[in-house]
């Protein structure tokens, strides 16, 4: 494995291959690492090198709007695996149909079809889940928002707790 003390340098080609899966977006260095056949290390290493260097290059915008950003990017990424199941689908739910409204039943042809079907539509359900899960969460701003005017009229609250003598 590439990146392993002794065995030198670690590729150029190597190295692209792993800024291309960090750049990617929701790769870990554990996946890349299994991809390319390296040691985990070595892609831990390189993308913690790739953050740092988008880090550095960034123009420090507030975390807010990266945040904002971050959620968009990963909106758009659910929404476009959606799309692409649903038209990996079509197809299948087409032939599917038709071995179904045949007299006789072929099951040595509609079991295979009927099982990338139901993984297909399973995998999608799970995309729409977590899509939803993105886009119900409120942003952080909203979130520290509340929490601070809740701790700012919990402080000012006079009610008879703070006003007793005892």
């Amino acid at each position: 494995m590439a990146g392993k003390k002794g065995q030198g340098q670690v590729p150029k080609k190597i190295i692209e291959k792993l800024k291309d899966l960090f750049l990617d977006g929701g790769m870990t260095p554990y996946r890349a690492s299994l991809i390319l056949k390296i040691d985990n290390k070595t892609a831990s290493k390189y993308f913690k090198q790739f953050a740092d260097e988008l880090i550095q290059n960034e123009s420090h915008e507030d975390w807010f709007a990266r945040e904002a950003r971050v959620r968009q990017r990963a909106l758009e990424g659910l929404s476009t695996q959606i799309s692409e199941i649903r038209d990996i689908l079509k197809p299948f739910e087409k032939k599917l149909k038709k071995l179904l409204t045949k007299t006789e039943f072929d099951l040595d042809a509609i079991v295979p079809i009927e099982k990338i079907v139901r993984l297909n539509r399973k995998f999608l359900v799970e995309l729409i889940d977590e899509y939803d899960a993105v886009d119900m969460t409120p942003p952080m701003i909203i979130i520290l928002e509340k929490e601070m005017e809740a701790r700012i009229a919990a402080k000012n609250y006079l009610g008879p707790k703070y006003n007793s003598k005892e």
